[in-house]
């Protein structure tokens, strides 16, 4: 399904048509109830995610949830928050992560945990004006295969895929 997905010469055709958008992301055996955890979900890559998994501060009780993401080039998820600490490691493919930190929360805004500016490059100042005071305190970087980037519970980010996209969250609990 990876090689349908990224394409290529090489590759069988794509399951979407050309120019659809497409973001998978993992759940746990009980969508309702359980967090997704990547182990159990998808046995094949639970040797590759050990060290992401094992890494989590606090120790094994800190772990609360893996989750595998897929997304087709451009797509872009919204800006919002977590209320726990999390890893975004980037396995295929690259990501764009624009960042706010918590104190944006007034100018950015936010209903419930994610923001109502629909795009961090282009906003419009008379629906939004109070985004503009957060744009120069916005944090950016690009995550190539094999980089993984620390979020802070809390902190507003926005994620754009650029090109196909395999990424793995891992979230844990707060040491306090």
């Amino acid at each position: 399904a990876v090689a349908r997905c990224a394409g290529g010469a090489a590759a069988p055709p794509h399951l979407v048509a050309p120019g659809e958008r497409y973001y998978l992301r993992s759940v746990g055996a009980d969508a309702r109830r359980a967090a997704a955890h990547l182990p159990s979900s998808f046995p094949g890559l639970a040797a590759s995610a050990a060290a992401l998994l094992e890494a989590a501060p606090g120790g094994p009780g800190a772990y609360h949830s893996s989750v595998l993401r897929l997304a087709s080039g451009g797509t872009q998820l919204w800006t919002h928050f977590d209320v726990m600490d999390n890893v975004l490691a980037q396995v295929e493919g690259r990501k764009r992560v624009v960042l706010f930190p918590p104190s944006c929360d007034g100018d950015l805004h936010v209903e419930g945990s994610s923001s109502r500016v629909p795009d961090v490059d282009r906003w419009n100042d008379c629906e939004f004006p109070r985004y503009r005071r957060a744009v120069h305190l916005r944090l950016e970087t690009r995550l190539e295969p094999g980089e993984a980037l620390y979020i802070p519970a809390l902190w507003f980010h926005n994620v754009t895929a650029e090109g196909f996209s395999v990424a793995v969250n891992v979230f844990w609990r707060g040491a306090g």
